[in-house]
């Protein structure tokens, strides 16, 4: 019984009716309850951080990507603290190293990296990203073993939020 009521002589909900109850309840939770939760689902991995940079349009459009679909997130500022090394390694799993980098920067081109990237070897690469934020791409989100640079919408909802990524 769902509740009674001992001060009256009604008598109580039959088994039907207190289904019935039972159902409606059920079916709030499912049309209501879940689509709120099941995007904060994809963080139970861990909390995925979010490498940008606030006056950045790009990062923002990302951040406000993810805040809409109730992304829980830790924002990095990448000028203050840029993504280390392993998180750049990962990155790379799925894209050349010069995409690492934020080629429209003006630190890229006063250092003139275009040219003196083709002599770097590899880590010599990573060391100088993860030493200076403002040549990294941006964002970067990381969450365990998925990562994304920049921001492309479809990219985001197959990694962070469709099964295998996150939650859809």
């Amino acid at each position: 019984m769902l509740w009674s009521n001992k001060n009256t002589n009604e008598n109580p909900a039959s088994p039907l009716e207190e289904n019935r109850v039972g159902f409606a309840l059920l079916n709030l939770f499912h049309i209501i309850i879940i689509p709120r939760i099941a995007p904060t689902l994809l963080t139970e991995q861990g909390t995925m951080k979010f490498y940008g940079y606030n006056k950045c349009g790009t990062c923002r459009k990302a951040q406000k990507f993810l805040d809409g679909k109730n992304v829980k997130y830790q924002s990095i500022d990448i000028t203050e603290t840029p993504p280390p090394k392993t998180v750049l390694k990962k990155a790379l799993k799925s894209r050349e190293l010069k995409k690492l980098f934020n080629t429209s920067g003006v630190q890229y081109k006063e250092l003139n990296i275009k040219d003196k990237l083709k002599g770097m070897t590899e880590a010599q690469a990573l060391d100088l990203l993860a030493s200076n934020g403002r040549l990294v791409k941006r964002p970067i989100a990381v969450d365990g073993d998925r990562v994304t640079v920049g921001f492309d919408e479809a990219e985001y909802k197959k990694v962070w939020l469709l099964p295998g990524g996150g939650t859809g």
